[in-house]
């Protein structure tokens, strides 16, 4: 064994986390319950859905329902690529702002692929001045694998679009945001809607999961959220048609796409931490990005883990560094919709005569 791989539990917090996240960052020190059921493959996978379902439930149960003036439902239909299905989203907007045209985020809920843990929009329009919209996507639990996610959130995106002026939606001004399976799925769905001619506004990715694939450093970590896990849920959410490394495609994971697949991607704002299951395979994807022109914001956060990045942002008692990772954040966001950062004239430019 290399003595570097000694370095990969990085569950002590004491020794690993930046001062001001010590209980954020512990987190991660002692193993989940509810992860043992979720991706222990002894487990049968009906047991384990049951359990995930009752823990679900009781979360939903402990929140506040959605203030239906505020957070409007819509069930729509499917994008082109299965178009007859029903995806349930749910819309809002800043009360505050009287604007006819606002920027609109959709905001990709995390789950490790197996639930969808959405905040309510409401709470995020008044955040960013901006109509908020959430997906509840087909997790593994409801069905849904590759490309079923997708196909909801392309679903999704595209209806914002074709309904912007219902909305009080400026269609230009759409940036995609997500945190952890959110992430990864943010990152990948910009592939998807390339494919498509759709060019957002921006993409931020929060502890993303950009591969499934266990071949990096810092993806043999052992944490709450660690290396097992997210072979476990990248490989149920693939299945086995599409498991196979050398035919995933970069909207299925993002770190798939060679550097040429990623010209006139939009601009991409990459959060990851130094003790991150994926901080390698971020990394990794951030050059790409940059060795297409694409305009990229890549952070590494010093003493941070992937459960303190989370613990942070949903924190009513933020550290000064919770705060900070949390302004940054806004500003990106709002960056993108203030300035078009997207370099389209690349792919012109790199026509051959």
């Amino acid at each position: 064994m290399n003595r570097l791989d000694k370095l990969n539990d990085r569950t002590d917090a004491e020794k690993w986390a930046h001062p001001e996240l010590q209980q954020a960052f512990a987190a991660a020190e002692t193993p989940n319950p509810m992860f043992e059921q979720i991706y222990n493959p002894e487990i049968p996978f009906e047991k384990r859905k049951a359990d995930n379902e009752s823990a679900y439930e009781a979360i939903m149960a402990a929140a506040p329902s959605p203030d239906p003036e505020k957070n409007k439902k819509y069930d729509i239909l499917g994008c082109p690529e299965e178009p007859d299905t029903s995806v349930s989203i749910m819309v809002a907007k800043p009360g505050k702002i009287k604007k006819k045209k606002l920027p609109c985020i959709l905001h990709i809920a995390a789950g490790g692929l197996y639930a969808c843990y959405n905040p309510y929009p409401d709470t995020l329009a008044e955040q960013y001045d901006a109509v908020a919209v959430v997906c509840d996507y087909r997790t593994l639990f409801k069905g849904g694998c590759y490309p079923a996610t997708i196909n909801d959130l392309h679903a999704t995106y595209q209806w914002v679009v074709e309904h912007a002026d219902e909305l009080g939606v400026d269609s230009d001004k759409i940036v995609i945001n997500g945190i952890s399976s959110g992430g990864h799925l943010a990152l990948a769905l910009c592939h998807r809607l390339k494919r498509y001619g759709y060019h957002p506004r921006g993409c931020v990715a929060e502890v993303p999961i950009p591969d499934e694939r266990t071949i990096y450093n810092s993806s043999k970590r052992v944490q709450n959220w660690g290396g097992r896990e997210l072979y476990a849920s990248g490989q149920a959410w693939l299945g086995y048609r599409n498991a196979n490394a050398a035919s995933v495609p970069a909207e299925a994971f993002a770190n798939h796409a060679e550097p040429e697949d990623c010209i006139g991607l939009p601009p991409t704002f990459i959060h990851t931490c130094d003790s991150e299951v994926a901080t390698d395979p971020d990394m990794a994807y951030a050059s790409k990005l940059i060795r297409a022109g694409v305009y990229v914001d890549l952070h590494v956060w010093g003493g941070c883990n992937h459960a303190a990045m989370t613990f942070e942002e949903s924190s009513l008692n933020r550290s000064e560094y919770g705060q900070f990772y949390c302004d940054l954040k806004k500003k990106q966001i709002q960056d993108c919709f203030r300035y078009d950062l997207r370099r389209q004239w690349i792919e012109e430019e790199l026509k051959e005569d």
